[in-house]
């Protein structure tokens, strides 16, 4: 005889595939319809994303709990699972398919189980029905309750059907109390499809068209704070006001201004410009003379990052990252890697505000950056070189040239570029960047991003300014004098300094980042994203859909907050088309 617990994961499916599939409309919505292929400077339509479930990421999952449940009865129901770092997420969130993995189905099932263990034991203080359920009518009423909040829509008749009929039926069967029924309504609430997925369907999914104003609340939640719609953005939802961009701004000027969505986009910063490197960078004692590179040095480097961020990003431009000339760091940083006095006012934990002299400006040369650029060896042109051009010009980095060996079949590398390797030996940095321009399959790649690499060479592997390279070579102006890539203006350049001041005035740095956070609010990118795929007609950031938040964003105070506001008013995340 088939036992109760397998028949009801049976229901499961019934109970939460019906809200993936159903479009859940509310109100008439002002958008437009789907664009047409530009004709002007953009590439494509603005709307590059067609119709779709997305699966909430573990971390996602995580924070829906801590808004279904509470911080402190979330931190009991997960408190059995390594909770996911904030800066374990991938950029954008998830970058594949939207299938769940075993481990990772196993993990939400855990963490259903957890939840309804917790209820059962804590009924009174959780649900309105008392210790020991008596009344039928109320515990329907905590599960419809409760599913609304975790589907993130008002529920469908079929849903309160799923929930409040064959449901109540089969538990009757199995002769369940209603503190069973309770436990494992919630149990299916939890594992339902609808709650691990979110749909972006619009009213019809057959049509081109707006996404339904619930998705769009989700879309903008998960996009501005990684948890699911607030109380107040689902009711915006319900009253029919995210029909209009300056509607959608309002509610994002509100959300930007929360911790969550505070928190969020520092650590998505972080991650975009791969901060996270810094503490895992193993130097060989003899590329920092004069100073021992610890642990936990390293670890106070990776904060400085994090404060720059949480600094920089909420007031005055987005080009301050670029521009800055202020850091908030420990005394042991400041004397030993900027040669500044240390902070005079600190934190707990011994991090203060400081100036920084002539020969720094922003991200670049902030000790963060230059650490997460650099190898085991030392200070790595190449590494760096890559960082700003895809990081902050978008450009597309170029792969390791590779030839087909025509007796294994394998891949190798190209003998002409490998034998211009082959050739460094003791040569300088300045050397091996002559070496490789001189070479046309070298230069093809290396003129694009050997630039921004070799203005950062008067800088260490941990960012101290210095005039000599490790063999003693002077680090002079032959060395640091270049001519920047024409995406990015063409200007000749003598420092870093120079190089940051460039970019920020090119515009790159607005491009990029609308290009990036356009794909992390869309998060599947291999579903649809804002890149401009034709690369021989125009430059990576050159879609429409970049375009349109570029153009817009230029009419703000030009702050990060406004480019996010403008990403989450835009026509890319609230439309979608129907797709194939």
């Amino acid at each position: 005889m088939t036992s109760f617990n397998e028949r009801f994961r049976a229901l499961i499916g019934s109970l939460g595939l019906l809200a993936a599939l159903v479009g859940i409309g509310c109100g008439d919505d002002t958008r437009p319809s789907i664009g047409t292929v530009s004709t002007g400077p953009c590439v494509g339509s603005p709307i590059v994303t067609a119709k779709r479930v997305v699966r909430l990421s573990e971390y996602q999952l995580f924070n829906s709990y801590t808004s279904l449940f509470g911080m402190s009865a979330a931190a009991t129901i997960t408190g059995g699972e390594d909770p996911p770092s904030i800066f374990d997420r991938e950029f954008p969130p998830i970058s594949g398919d939207i299938g769940v993995s075993e481990g990772l189905l196993a993990k939400s099932d855990r963490l259903a189980q957890s939840a309804m263990n917790y209820v059962a034991a804590n009924a009174a203080t959780v649900t309105p029905c008392g210790a020991m359920p008596s009344d039928k009518a109320c515990v329907q009423q905590y599960l419809l309750s409760f599913a609304e909040k975790a589907f993130r829509h008002p529920l469908t008749v079929d849903e309160q059907s799923a929930i409040t009929g064959q449901f109540w039926t089969d538990m009757g069967d199995a002769g369940a109390s209603l503190a069973e029924a309770l436990g494992y309504g919630l149990y299916g609430i939890l594992s339902s499809p609808s709650f691990i997925y979110r749909t972006e369907f619009g009213a019809d999914v057959t049509t081109d068209g707006p996404l339904t104003p619930y998705e769009l609340a989700s879309a903008i939640a998960f996009f501005l704070t990684d948890r699911p719609p607030d109380a107040e953005l689902l009711a915006a939802a319900a009253s029919n006001k995210l029909a209009t961009p300056d509607q959608v701004r309002a509610q994002a000027t509100r959300l930007l201004a929360t911790p969550e969505a505070r928190a969020n986009l520092e650590s998505a910063l972080i991650k975009y410009f791969s901060l996270t490197n810094a503490p895992t960078v193993i130097l060989n004692p003899d590329v920092t003379p004069g100073l021992t590179v610890t642990a936990g040095l390293e670890a106070s480097i990776f904060h400085e990052g994090e404060l720059f961020m949480k600094n920089v990003l909420w007031s005055g431009r987005l080009t301050d990252l670029l521009t800055s000339r202020h850091t908030w760091t420990s005394a042991a940083i400041a004397t030993e890697v900027y040669g500044v006095a240390p902070p005079s006012e600190t934190d707990p934990d011994g991090f203060g505000l400081v100036d920084l002299p002539p020969d720094r400006s922003g991200l670049l040369t902030l000790s963060t950056f230059l650490l997460s650029g650099a190898r085991s060896t030392g200070s790595s042109p190449v590494k760096r070189g890559l960082a700003v051009n895809g990081s902050v010009v978008c450009n597309v980095n170029p792969s390791f040239p590779q030839v087909v060996d025509p007796e294994t079949g394998q891949l190798e590398p190209d003998p002409e570029v490998a034998a211009v390797i082959a050739s460094y030996a003791d040569a300088s940095e300045l050397e091996k960047a002559q070496l490789r321009a001189a070479v046309p399959k070298c230069a093809a790649c290396h003129t694009q991003f050997d630039a921004f690499g070799m203005v950062l060479e008067p800088y260490d592997a941990v960012g101290r300014f210095r005039t000599a390279d490790l063999q003693g070579r002077p680090i002079d102006a032959s060395w640091t004098t270049t001519t920047l890539p024409a995406s990015v203006g063409g200007a000749m350049v003598t420092s870093a300094a120079e190089t940051a001041q460039a970019l920020a005035k090119s515009g790159a740095l607005d491009r990029c980042m609308a290009m990036n956070f356009i794909n992390y609010a869309l998060t599947e990118v291999s579903r649809g994203g804002a890149n401009n795929t034709d690369l021989a007609s125009a430059p990576q950031t050159g879609s429409c859909a970049v375009q349109g938040v570029v153009d817009r964003f230029a009419a703000t105070d030009r702050s990060f907050a406004s480019l996010m506001r403008e990403i989450a008013a835009s026509d890319t995340l609230a439309l979608r088309s129907r797709g194939q």
